[in-house]
């Protein structure tokens, strides 16, 4: 059995009249609300009043996002200051500033919640490379890891396989302490407990393959390339960001549009 349906959708567009309606509702309530009190001004117009903290310039602004035009308003003036009507995603926004603190170091009781998680991850990672640094200790020289899950039948040893030392590592990533300690053990040879974003690493190299000069010389031309390349394009950024960083702009357009 078959069915077949039609489906129409009519999108439903905001017309320039009531976008214009609405522009000249929030430019009037910004008159007012200088002449006025904001808050008893929006009550009194049946507007709601919601409060954001911006916490830097160029930060993220609770339920409207990223404004570069707000948040240099805002940073600009002082408290009790209103602004004039800004265009935001759901229509338009008028702003005054309730509050401003200086720039300064943070009470402690203000930021503990937020430090907690990092001072309970860090003094995991420290415990766990304790533990990692005894497993070592039961390890002769001639023992493979493998010999951790005969020892204790809640470990496993995990094998990443062949990897190049500026590839990705299977299972691991791209971590550059991995691959780093790697590059400094002989075969056979255990690291110490090694510390990355996703833990402690205890490592033991199986093999090695040495320098393939054949292949090499094959691929050097493209590898050469490749380089070079890489090279132009980060002396074009650092040359970007260094006349950025020495020019004298100022950036007005938040006064022409809106």
């Amino acid at each position: 059995r078959e069915l077949k349906i039609a489906d129409i959708r009519i999108p439903i567009d905001v017309s320039s009249q009531t976008r214009n309606d609405v522009s000249d509702r929030a430019k009037d309530f910004s008159y007012n609300a200088k002449e006025n009190e904001f808050v008893a001004e929006a009550l009194s117009t049946g507007l709601e009043v919601r409060e954001a903290e911006i916490q830097e310039k160029g930060g993220v602004i609770p339920g409207i996002g990223f404004n570069e035009s707000i948040t240099r308003w805002a940073f600009k003036n002082k408290v009790g200051a209103v602004s004039e009507p800004y265009s935001i995603p759901s229509g338009y926004a008028v702003f005054t500033i309730v509050e401003a603190k200086d720039a300064s170091v943070r009470p402690f009781d203000d930021v503990k919640e937020s430090l907690r998680p990092l001072v309970l991850r860090k003094k995991k990672m420290d415990q766990t490379k304790e533990i990692a640094a005894g497993l070592k200790a039961k390890l002769a020289p001639s023992d493979s890891l493998k010999k951790l899950e005969e020892m204790n039948s809640s470990l496993r040893v995990q094998r990443t396989g062949p990897f190049a030392l500026g590839a990705s590592v299977p299972g691991v990533g791209r971590d550059m302490n991995f691959i780093g300690a790697v590059s400094g053990l002989s075969p056979g040879e255990f690291s110490p407990p090694i510390q990355s974003l996703r833990g402690i690493y205890l490592i033991q190299l199986v093999s090695s393959t040495q320098f393939d000069s054949t292949a090499f010389a094959a691929q050097r031309d493209v590898i050469r390339n490749q380089m070079l390349q890489e090279k132009r394009n980060r002396f074009m950024s650092d040359w970007i960001a260094k006349l950025k960083e020495n020019a004298d702009i100022e950036d007005n357009r938040d006064l022409f549009f809106r």
